[in-house]
């Protein structure tokens, strides 16, 4: 299983650009907009199937079941020390709020 790191997480934050919405209350993969760490399954961990995030994990969909979730990588914190689950705004305003921006 994967591990994911928070330092990992902050400097993918870091990289996106201001303007980029995320939404953390949006936690599965077929919806729109996303949380971090749908941004991140898709984009860094390269996840192509249908997945859902957890507060530290992210889970595959096996077969069609939506009841049967593989845990594919985990983290050794909480993505809510990062953005609370009602953060809605850009990634911009996310940095803003973690100091990351100069």
């Amino acid at each position: 299983m994967l591990k994911v790191t928070k330092e990992e997480i902050l400097k993918f934050i870091e990289a996106q650009p201001d303007d980029r919405e995320v939404y953390m209350g949006d936690n599965f993969s077929i919806r729109r907009c996303g949380c971090i760490m749908i941004h991140y399954g898709k984009e860094v961990l390269n996840i192509k199937s249908r997945f859902a995030c957890g507060f530290t994990s992210w889970e595959l969909f096996n077969n069609d079941d939506d009841n049967d979730l593989v845990c594919y990588a985990d983290m050794d914190f909480l993505i809510t020390d990062i953005a609370q689950l009602d953060f809605r705004g850009t990634y911009g305003e996310l940095k803003n709020k973690l100091n990351l921006k100069n």
